[in-house]
């Protein structure tokens, strides 16, 4: 699979187009991952566009106002993204079940408005522009024209989206992955085995804040505008929980599926066939997961090859 996704550029004859939709869908990828480190804790989250959006403003304007390279801001977002995680957890990981949920998509909602309203900072609706693009990167004598080409970003990515999905399938094989799934499994025997249920939930929230911040930075780095209607749109929070339930929620691999394949799938041909209702596919494929294929496509297979073992 990963030697396959490192030749397609040539196997599309680097079509800039085509590049940039397999970008994309590393992206949401990477969303969907990084969405996932909470709901292995057992935490459903309506809100995650907030700090993509907090990810993307911060970068922004601070490679804007103070001519920072866009390799720190990206970081710096991610940082501020964690820093807006711990007020959303602070006050709200209390909150079980629809009730976290309801609370994080309202957090993403007063951010908005927030950012919308501070235009003397944000600009408001009129949005920022010119936001610089990633500057050239050498790499061994090999250096990489972000500004350029659309290549670049794409194999940057899909270096990250390798190390990132590395590092979350460690992460769940350690003490803090085994804390939890307890906690995920049952919160109140987690306490009872020592388990700090809220430290834990918190640091879960950190760590997919921190990387769904990067991913806002990266993509504010690549369109080189923003506003408050696309940091914060509700797609950031939707789509990530979607993919992620749709490949399997449970798995380190499922949620990379299900966003290549939902986001592939709606770009290439719903959006083709129904230019006005292709996002309906999404809708579509949580009934019918919640009806059929709880566990998802990554869980479904386990299971099967469990019964058939």
């Amino acid at each position: 699979m990963l030697g396959l996704l490192v030749l397609l550029p040539p196997m599309v004859n680097f079509d800039n187009y085509y590049l940039y939709v397999l970008t994309m869908a590393f992206l949401f990828a990477w969303l969907s991952l990084s969405w996932n480190i909470l709901a292995y804790c057992g935490q459903i989250s309506f809100g995650h566009a907030a700090f993509f959006g907090v990810g993307a403003y911060a970068s922004a304007l601070l490679s804007l106002r103070l001519g920072l390279s866009p390799w720190l801001t990206g970081l710096l977002g991610g940082v501020l993204a964690v820093a807006a995680s711990l007020i959303l957890g602070g006050s709200c990981l209390q909150l079980r079940g629809p009730y976290l949920s309801l609370a994080t998509l309202a957090f993403a909602e007063i951010l908005r408005v927030i950012t919308q309203n501070w235009t003397s900072l944000t600009a408001g609706t009129s949005g920022l522009v010119g936001i610089p693009s990633l500057p050239p990167l050498t790499i061994g004598g090999l250096t990489l024209d972000f500004p350029g080409s659309r290549l670049p970003p794409y194999y940057l990515l899909l270096t990250l989206l390798v190390l990132l999905t590395v590092a979350v399938a460690a992460l769940l094989r350690s003490p803090l992955g085994f804390a939890f799934a307890a906690i995920r499994e049952g919160e109140a025997r987690a306490e009872a085995l020592g388990v700090n249920a809220f430290r834990y939930k918190l640091l879960a929230l950190s760590l997919s804040a921190f990387f769904t911040g990067l991913g806002g930075a990266f993509y504010v780095h690549q369109i080189h505008y923003l506003e408050p209607g696309i940091a914060y749109h509700l797609s950031l929070s939707v789509l990530p929980l979607v993919m992620a339930m749709f490949g399997g929620r449970l798995t380190v691999i499922g949620p990379l599926y299900g966003a290549f394949i939902l986001y592939l799938v709606n770009e290439l041909v719903f959006q083709r066939l129904f230019p006005f209702t292709h996002q309906l596919l999404y809708a579509a494929v949580i009934v019918l997961v919640i009806l059929f294929m709880p566990q998802g496509l990554a869980g479904s297979w386990r299971k099967e090859e469990a019964i058939s073992r």
